[in-house]
């Protein structure tokens, strides 16, 4: 979205993603986030399929809540995991006791 949407606007081909970010409270930082292509391809893939599933909702008139996410035979309950950054090893100093 971040890309078809200005290229559609503007009439010139976006191909990059940049967000800056500032903190709002001091030290006031600034930082640049650069989006990989292989970032883009995926956001571009889940933001098509997703116009895809709200099209078709409107058409069937039916609106699944999150158990849509869950497997079959799950009876609705959908199994989570954390993301591999959450793994990261705590020292000592970081856990408050």
């Amino acid at each position: 979205m971040y890309l078809q949407v200005p290229s559609e606007i503007s009439g010139r081909q976006f191909k990059a993603v940049f967000t800056i970010m500032l903190q709002t409270v001091p030290p006031y930082l600034v930082a640049v986030f650069f989006w990989s292509p292989e970032d883009l391809a995926n956001g571009k893939y889940k933001y098509r399929t997703a116009l895809i599933t709200v099209k078709e909702c409107g058409e069937k008139l039916s609106w699944p809540g999150f158990d849509a996410n869950a497997e079959n035979g799950d009876c609705g309950i959908i199994h989570m995991k954390q993301p591999e950054w959450s793994f990261k090893e705590l020292h000592s100093v970081d856990i408050d006791e």
